[in-house]
């Protein structure tokens, strides 16, 4: 039986949140960084928690730092270090019994795609949204990619050829509980589980 299995990445795949890892490197150097940094981690508790839609969320964020490209290369590469333990094996006994692995991100694939190239996932594999660049700094995110809205899990899951007999999603926010909308005509037992 074939197996889709699509994981979250921060904070499943990764201990972290990848966007904020990014924005607190950049907002460093401020003066007002310690409350700039509690008001990071509200947004994002809010946009997990389903209190704020996903794209408030995520443009909320992106506007409290000003991220260039050093900046995101450099946490690019330092996300690499990041890995929750035990994913790494996980994912290699996944693909060994013949499951069809993808990571699906509310995150930026700018970030995120080194570290899951290292996790075996190819760039059909990873899905995730996409900054928007005025030459060297980012100025603001693909709205009409689907995951930068909520339910575009699912838009993006029922788009993953071919149907498998069973589908699984494992996550641990909000975004990630709007699979069960992504059951298509077909009869896809579609269901979510969160890691321990």
């Amino acid at each position: 039986m074939t197996r889709l299995i699509a994981f979250d990445v921060d904070s499943t795949l990764l201990r972290v949140e990848s966007l904020d890892t990014a924005l607190e490197a950049a907002l460093a150097t401020r003066e007002d960084r310690a409350a700039a940094k509690v008001r990071l981690h509200e947004i994002t508790r809010a946009g997990m928690s389903g209190s704020m839609a996903l794209r408030d969320s995520l443009e909320a964020r992106l506007q409290l730092a000003a991220l260039d490209r050093d900046g995101v290369t450099s946490v690019a590469e330092q996300l690499r270090q990041r890995l929750t333990p035990g994913m790494a094996p996980l994912l290699r006994k996944l693909r060994e019994r013949g499951d069809s692995l993808h990571a699906v991100s509310g995150g930026f694939a700018d970030l995120l795609e080194p570290v899951l190239g290292d996790l075996g996932f190819g760039h059909g594999d990873i899905h995730a949204n996409r900054f928007v660049w005025d030459a060297d700094r980012v100025s603001g995110l693909d709205t009409g990619y689907p995951l930068s809205r909520n339910g575009g899990k699912a838009e993006i899951l029922n788009t993953i050829p071919p149907s498998p007999a069973e589908a699984t999603m494992a996550g641990h926010g909000s975004t990630d509980f709007a699979y069960p909308m992504a059951v298509p005509p077909d009869g896809l037992n579609a269901r979510v589980r969160i890691p321990k």
